[in-house]
C-alpha cells in the first residue's frame, strides 16, 4: 500500500511539472488575444486535471467505461500539449536567433501548431479504435516443425473491453488456423469480480492457449486470474513449457513470469529453472511479457523470444522513452542472446490513442517453407 501510495504521489508530482512547463511555456506565450489564452490556460488545466484524475480513477471502480475513455484521452492530450511546448521553446529558440521581426511569423506559427494538434489527436484516436491487424511473420528455427502460432499481447481485459471484444479477437485468431494460441501478458487489467465472465470466450477455443503473465495482472487478484485460465482450459506457463509439433520432432514453448511478480509476493522468473527442463537438444521459444527479460537469458539457447507490454510506444515520441528501458520497441529484433518478437498490443493501455503504432495480431510461421513442401493430404 505504501508504494502505491508512492507512486501516485510521484506521478502527481510529474504531471504538476508538466502542465506548468506547458502553461508558461507554450499556452501563456502564444500570440492571441489576452482573453484567448486565458481560455486556452482553462482549458489546459481541465486536461492536466483529467488525466491525473485517471490514474486514480482507472483503479477504482467508479465510472463507467465511456468516461473512462474520455479520461483516458486526456492523458494522451496532455502528453502531446507538453512535447508541443518543448517543440514550441525550439522554435523560438532558432527563431530569435535567425529571424530578427518574427511577431507575424509567430502567430502563423502558434496557428500551425494547434491545428497540427487537433489532427495529431484526431487520427491517433481513429487509428487506435481500429481493428487489429494480422502481421505475418516467417521465422526459420533450425531442427524445429512446421508451426502456426497466433500471438496476442497486451488486450487490458476488465473495465473498458469486455467479453464480447474478447470472443471478437479470438474469433478472429481461430480464422488464422493456428496450431496454438499464444498470450504474452496483460491479458485482464480489471477488477477481480469480472475476470471469470470476461474470460469465458476461452472455453470455445479447441486450440490451445498458453499464457505468460504480465505486470497488470499482479495489481488485481492474480489468484483469481489463474483459476480463471485453468476454469477455461488455458495453460498459464509459469517457469515451465510444453512441447508442440510431432512428438519425433518437437518444439518448446516455455514461459516465465512478468518481471514484477516477486514484488507481489509470486514466484519470480527463473529461466536457468525452466531451460534446465528441457532437452538441449529441443529448440526453444520462450513467451516472456517484458522484451528486457531477455537479459537473463544465455546466449543463443532460446531461438526466439516473444514478448509485448511496450504497445510499439503507442503514441510518437512516447516510444523514444520506452526504447531508455527496453531493448526492442516494436517487430523483430536480432540480438546476441536470441531473436526477439515484440507484438505492438492487440489493444492499446490507458490513451485511446495510437500514433506511429497499431493494434496486432501476429500470425508467425515457423519454417513455413518446410510445410509447403510436405506431401498434401486430402
Amino acid at each position: 500500500m505504501a508504494s502505491v501510495t508512492l507512486f501516485f504521489i510521484i506521478a502527481t508530482l510529474i504531471w504538476l511539472a508538466l502542465y506548468l512547463y506547458t502553461l508558461k511555456r507554450f499556452i501563456l506565450r502564444l500570440h492571441f488575444k489576452q482573453t484567448t489564452r486565458h481560455r486556452l490556460a482553462w482549458f489546459t488545466t481541465l486536461i492536466f486535471l483529467g488525466a491525473m484524475s485517471y490514474m486514480i480513477l482507472s483503479r477504482l471502480d467508479l465510472i463507467g467505461p465511456q468516461a473512462l475513455m474520455l479520461l483516458s484521452i486526456l492523458i494522451g492530450t496532455a502528453f502531446i500539449l507538453f512535447v508541443s511546448a518543448v517543440i514550441y521553446d525550439l522554435i523560438h529558440l532558432l527563431m530569435r536567433r535567425f529571424i530578427p521581426r518574427q511577431e507575424r511569423l509567430m502567430t502563423f506559427v502558434d496557428g500551425a501548431l494547434l491545428t497540427g494538434i487537433v489532427l495529431y489527436l484526431l487520427y491517433a484516436y481513429l487509428n487506435a479504435v481500429r481493428a487489429p491487424q494480422i502481421v505475418v511473420v516467417p521465422v526459420t528455427i533450425p531442427n524445429a516443425p512446421s508451426l502456426r502460432l497466433v500471438q496476442l499481447s497486451d488486450l487490458h481485459l476488465g473495465r473498458e473491453r469486455d467479453a464480447n471484444f474478447f470472443a471478437k479477437i479470438l474469433a478472429t485468431s481461430k480464422s488464422l488456423a493456428p496450431d496454438a494460441i499464444l498470450i504474452t501478458g496483460d491479458l485482464y487489467d480489471g477488477p477481480p469480480n469480472n475476470i471469470s465472465a470476461t474470460l469465458a470466450p476461452l472455453a470455445t477455443l479447441r486450440t490451445p492457449v498458453y499464457v505468460v503473465s504480465g505486470n497488470h495482472e499482479y495489481f488485481h487478484d492474480y489468484n483469481a486470474f489463474q483459476q480463471a485460465l485453468k476454469r477455461y482450459n488455458a495453460t498459464l506457463l509459469t517457469n515451465t513449457h510444453q512441447l508442440l509439433g510431432p512428438a519425433t520432432k518437437p518444439l518448446a514453448l516455455a514461459g516465465i513470469p512478468d518481471l514484477v511478480a516477486s514484488r507481489f509476493g509470486y514466484e519470480a522468473p527463473d529461466i536457468n529453472r525452466t531451460l534446465s527442463a528441457i532437452d538441449p537438444n529441443i529448440p526453444v521459444i520462450l513467451m516472456a511479457h517484458q522484451p528486457k527479460a531477455i537479459h537473463l537469458l544465455p546466449p543463443k539457447r532460446v531461438a526466439l523470444t516473444l514478448s509485448g507490454h511496450t504497445h510499439g510506444g503507442q503514441i510518437f515520441p512516447f516510444g523514444l522513452f520506452v526504447l531508455l528501458d527496453q531493448p526492442c520497441l516494436k517487430g523483430l529484433c536480432h540480438l546476441s542472446q536470441t531473436t526477439l518478437y515484440v507484438n505492438q498490443g492487440t489493444a492499446f493501455w490507458g490513451p485511446h490513442l495510437r500514433m506511429a503504432s497499431h493494434n496486432e495480431i501476429t500470425l508467425l510461421l515457423i519454417n513455413p517453407k518446410e510445410r509447403a513442401s510436405m506431401p498434401h493430404t486430402p
